[in-house]
């Protein structure tokens, strides 16, 4: 059975959009033994004692802990993911913002990868959609030099490792030092860009084909029109959602509208 702790620190949220990263959690937390540790920072104890009432923490709804607690003090984003990771001991932390929704069916695939991977890879982040952060990354390797807090998987002996977020920093740029510090230590990060891509896409009614396409020359526009006709799709998008930041700063804004209009099936080609 997989083990997965979920650290999520919270000032003063919007509930009805946390109950739904809670419950996108929840409808996949079935045989994967999820705990879920909240640490909020908001002023008031009675957001926290609001966040502890949500119907999907309450025992048997999914996970198999729940630790909601209220910090006294607003302690910043590090320290209080480095206080929920004081509280558990699953070989995995997954890192999540208040504000995120996982899509359907990406949190298996993620431990998946993660138990697969290799050990001095010590963090996986998933793409953020449909704005992902402007990174560049390996497209082969999907080496990344820094991971986003906002959704990232990190091996917990390589967090303890290296001490977790320096909690000198409050909010913003703890990331990319820890980041910084796993590679230091000789650590590999993992950025995943196709993991929850088709499951969004296919939300908004869109069948999507991801394919990757390495033809020399000019046999690769060929091979894209042979692959496209075979798969009978009516529009190939090209390095789009991708490792090409520049042409999905070209096309982003299109294929964003054709992805939330159309029907279409879809070729995605890298």
């Amino acid at each position: 059975m997989r083990c997965l702790d979920v650290s999520v620190v919270t000032f003063r949220p919007d509930l009805p959009l946390l109950e739904k990263l809670i419950a996108s959690l929840a409808e996949q937390a079935a045989g994967q033994n999820v705990s879920i540790l909240i640490h909020d920072n908001s002023p008031d104890a009675e957001t926290t004692s609001r966040i502890a009432a949500l119907p999907l923490l309450q025992p048997g709804e999914g996970f198999v802990r729940v630790d909601v607690r209220h910090s006294p003090t607003n302690v910043g984003f590090g320290r209080g993911h480095n206080a929920n990771a004081a509280r558990c001991t699953a070989p995995f932390l997954f890192v999540l913002n208040q504000d995120c929704i996982v899509e359907p069916g990406a949190l298996g695939q993620l431990l998946d990868f993660a138990r697969n991977d290799e050990r001095r890879v010590a963090a996986w982040e998933l793409r953020q959609i449909p704005y992902e952060h402007p990174k560049a990354y390996d497209p082969v390797t999907l080496d990344v030099p820094w991971v986003s807090g906002a959704a990232t998987l990190f091996r917990r002996s390589t967090f303890d490792a290296v001490g977790g977020f320096d909690p000198a920093l409050f909010m913003y740029g703890e990331d990319v030092d820890l980041s910084w510090r796993l590679r230091a230590k000789g650590f590999r990060l993992r950025y995943l860009p196709k993991l929850d891509l088709r499951a969004w896409l296919r939300r908004r009614g869109v069948e999507a084909d991801y394919r990757e396409f390495r033809p020399p020359g000019k046999e690769r526009a060929s091979a894209l029109l042979d692959a496209a006709h075979a798969a009978s799709a009516d529009m190939i998008v090209m390095g789009a959602w991708g490792h090409s930041r520049i042409t999905e700063l070209v096309l982003g804004g299109t294929t964003r509208h054709l992805f939330q209009q159309s029907d279409l099936p879809l070729l995605v080609a890298h």
